[in-house]
């Protein structure tokens, strides 16, 4: 089941960027958390998962026993908003798991 879609494109819009729309019909998109443990902490990544990508909005930090349903979270950055240097480390970290 799909959780969202992107939005409409403005019926003020290029007209390219109109056809292209209707011609790709509607981006449906799943969020979700992916956890990493390594020894006694977990980072969580909240993710929204498209056709063709998959984008992190937000990194998570657990405690090791406490993972997403339990209370072990220590907070969430917004991943748009970490400095250079912190999303490069996170992008790295992910794609050599990956």
């Amino acid at each position: 089941m799909f959780d969202g879609a992107a939005e409409r494109v403005p019926d003020d819009a290029p007209l390219f960027r109109r056809v292209e729309s209707l011609e790709r019909g509607p981006r449906l998109h799943l969020s979700l958390i992916v956890e990493v443990a390594r020894g006694d902490r977990v980072l969580g990544f909240v993710c929204s998962a498209w056709p063709d990508d998959l984008a992190v909005r937000h990194v998570l930090t657990f405690a090791a026993s406490g993972g997403s349903s339990g209370g072990g979270r220590r907070g969430g950055r917004d991943f748009e908003k970490l400095w250079g240097e912190e999303r490069e480390a996170v992008t790295k970290f992910l794609k050599e798991r990956h």
